[in-house]
C-alpha cells in the first residue's frame, strides 16, 4: 500500500470509529429502527461505490443511533435490525469510482454530500441523485 493511500485509510478509520462502534452495538433496547434502501446516483449515473452515513437531526429533535452503510454499483441497503430510527436526519454520502483496495488507487467522486430527509416508521426507500457541475478547465 502506497503511503499516500495507508495515511488516508488511517484517517477514515479514525474519523469513522466512534460512529461504527455506537451503530454496532449489541443493545436491542434500543429505539425501533427501520430498514432503508434504495439507489445512489451521480449525474443520472449509478455511483460505483462508497459510504451512507445516516445520523438523526438532533436540532429538529430527533435521536438515536448513527447508521452507516457501505454501497456497490449504486444501490445500498441498511441490515435488518440496523436501519434508521424514524424521523429528520442528516445524511452525508461519500461515493468512489470503486470501492478502495489495498493495492490500488481510488478517485473520491463525491465528498461528503449532505442533505435532509425524515424517515417514516417503516421499511422504505430513498434513493439519493447527487448532480455535481463540471469544473471548467483552465
Amino acid at each position: 500500500m502506497s503511503p499516500c493511500l495507508h495515511r488516508v485509510a488511517c484517517v477514515a478509520l479514525i474519523a469513522w470509529m466512534p460512529a461504527i462502534l455506537i451503530g454496532c452495538g449489541g443493545d436491542r433496547s434500543g429505539p425501533a429502527r427501520f430498514s432503508v434502501s434504495g439507489n445512489v446516483t451521480l449525474n443520472g449515473e449509478p455511483l460505483p461505490a462508497g459510504v451512507i452515513r445516516f445520523t438523526p437531526d438532533r436540532g429538529k429533535g430527533n435521536s438515536g443511533p448513527e447508521t452507516i452503510v457501505e454501497f456497490t454499483e449504486g444501490t445500498y441497503k441498511t441490515p435488518t435490525g440496523k436501519g434508521v430510527v424514524p424521523g429528520p436526519h442528516v445524511v452525508s454520502i461519500t461515493g468512489y469510482d470503486r470501492l478502495p483496495e489495498e493495492e490500488t488507487m481510488f478517485q473520491t467522486l463525491v465528498s461528503d454530500h449532505r442533505q435532509s430527509v425524515s424517515f417514516p416508521e417503516e421499511e422504505t426507500i430513498q434513493d439519493f441523485a447527487i448532480t455535481v457541475e463540471a469544473t471548467p478547465k483552465k
